[in-house]
């Protein structure tokens, strides 16, 4: 690769400097300053700094080859990254690392939403407690055929009301914090087209993608990605949670 040998040579041209400046100042100067005063103490501090800027220039081997890998493999890949928004990979989905609570876009995208409630409650009252702020959940529609599909993906086919129930405690839990805190304004949107393949928690800066796992059962949990502002992906990811709204029917969350 050309631009691999220019930087070769570079390098090399860099360690060489090295070697210069340690013969000037740690064996040229001390020789030329031995018959002055404070000849000690002069060699001393030349021979010192010629050492310094010696370990400074002079690259190993080792470490020409470190930094070749790092300009020609890792920073192609953080170009990338940046470019899409990907910012951090947040264990288990939590929303910790989101600007939640003063979001004014905040937007949730599940499934049936049950066990994100329960994981992030604290968080999510924190948020809860600003008045005239609005947070939306969008969940499948427990009398779709999507919900039946889930099922029987999941491996849930004995149950036939595993994730219709799941969904109603959610909005019976949503329902619950709507009268605990009645200045704030809650939304839910129920989808029957299709089950979610990705998870999506949206604020105004940032957003959580997390993917679902194909075969049946629970497992490790999960992928999960920061999505920032800064890149391609969050106005894409805006978008498509547009489109689900209007693919959706609202449920008027303070009806009994």
């Amino acid at each position: 690769m050309k631009s691999n040998s220019k930087l070769n040579i570079w390098l090399q041209k860099i360690s060489g400097w090295g070697v210069i400046i340690l013969l000037i100042f740690s064996i040229i100067i001390p020789l030329l300053l031995k018959d002055k005063p404070d000849h000690t103490l002069w060699s001393n501090l030349f021979s010192n700094i010629g050492i310094a800027l010696f370990s400074a220039l002079s690259i190993s081997k080792y470490l020409q080859k470190e930094a070749l890998d790092m300009i020609f493999n890792e920073i192609p890949f953080l170009q990338k990254t940046h470019q899409i928004g990907i910012n951090d990979f947040p264990k288990d989905g939590n929303i910790g690392k989101l600007d939640f609570e003063k979001s004014v876009l905040f937007t949730v995208v599940m499934n049936d939403g049950k066990y994100f409630l329960s994981q992030n409650a604290e968080n999510l009252c924190k948020r809860f407690k600003n008045n005239g702020l609005t947070t939306t959940f969008i969940m499948l529609d427990s009398e779709s055929e999507a919900v039946k599909m889930l099922r029987s993906a999941n491996g849930k086919d004995h149950d036939e009301s595993y994730y219709k129930n799941k969904i109603i405690e959610s909005i019976h839990e949503l329902r619950k914090y709507s009268k605990q805190y009645p200045e704030h304004k809650f939304e839910i949107y129920l989808y029957p087209n299709g089950y979610f393949r990705t998870s999506i928690v949206l604020t105004d800066n940032n957003a959580i993608i997390g993917t679902y796992r194909n075969a049946p059962g629970k497992r490790k949990y999960p992928i999960h990605m920061l999505i920032s502002k800064y890149g391609d992906e969050l106005s894409a990811i805006k978008e498509d949670i547009e489109e689900l709204k209007n693919c959706s029917k609202s449920h008027h969350i303070k009806q009994a």
